[in-house]
C-alpha cells in the first residue's frame, strides 16, 4: 500500500567502494557501484482508448455508445466529458458497466461523467446514453450535425495523483438521418 506522503520522496542512491590487496598503490585494487533504490511508486499508465457509435443519429433522438478500453491498470479519478454534436443535447444514461460516481443534466450540451473513487478498471468499460433533439417544442427541426468529441481524464493512482493526469480522446463525424417519405400510386389512371 502507497500512502499520500510516498508520492512525494525521492530515490535514494548509496554509493560505495571497496578496496582490497596491499597497501602500496601498486598492488592495491578498488572497485566502485551504485545502487539505487526507488522509494517511491511507479505506476503504469493505463493505456485507454475509446470509440464512439454510432455515426448517424435520427432527427429527433438516438442513442450513443461509448467503448473504452483499458489495457493498462486501474484508472482512478476518471472524467469522461462529452462535446454532442450540434443540435443534440443529453437525455439520459441508459446503461454504464461501471458506474459513475456523477451523471450529467438533461439537455446539456457537454455531459460530463465522474467516477470519483471508483476506478476504471482494467478492460472494456461500456457508457450507453440518449440524446435528443435540441429543438424543444414542436417539430424535430433537423439538427446540422457534426463531430461528436470525448475527452477521458484519468489518473494511474487514487493516491499519488502528482503523476498525471492523462487523457485519451476521440471523435467521430455524425451525420443526421431524417425520414424522406414517397408515395406511389398504382395504377396512375383509373377508367370508370
Amino acid at each position: 500500500t502507497v500512502d499520500a506522503g510516498e508520492c512525494t520522496e525521492s530515490d535514494t542512491s548509496n554509493m560505495m567502494t571497496a578496496t582490497w590487496g596491499c597497501p602500496e598503490t601498486g598492488c592495491r585494487q578498488q572497485m566502485t557501484a551504485q545502487a539505487n533504490l526507488r522509494t517511491r511508486p511507479n505506476f503504469d499508465t493505463p493505456s485507454i482508448t475509446a470509440s464512439i457509435a454510432p455515426s448517424t443519429l435520427h432527427q429527433c433522438d438516438g442513442v450513443i455508445t461509448i467503448t473504452l478500453t483499458n489495457n493498462g491498470p486501474p484508472a482512478y479519478t476518471v472524467t469522461l466529458t462529452n462535446t454532442l454534436p450540434a443540435g443534440y443535447v443529453y437525455s439520459t444514461t441508459l446503461y454504464a458497466s461501471t458506474t459513475p460516481a456523477t451523471y450529467p443534466a438533461y439537455g446539456t450540451t457537454v455531459p460530463v461523467w465522474l467516477w470519483g473513487s471508483t476506478p476504471l478498471p482494467t478492460g472494456v468499460t461500456t457508457l450507453t446514453f440518449s440524446v435528443v433533439n435540441a429543438s424543444a417544442v414542436g417539430n424535430c427541426t433537423v439538427p446540422p450535425g457534426g463531430l461528436n468529441t470525448i475527452v477521458l481524464s484519468y489518473d494511474d493512482s487514487s493516491s499519488c495523483t502528482t503523476t498525471g493526469p492523462y487523457t485519451a480522446t476521440s471523435s467521430t463525424y455524425v451525420s443526421v438521418a431524417n425520414p424522406t417519405l414517397t408515395v406511389h400510386k398504382i395504377p396512375f389512371t383509373r377508367v370508370a
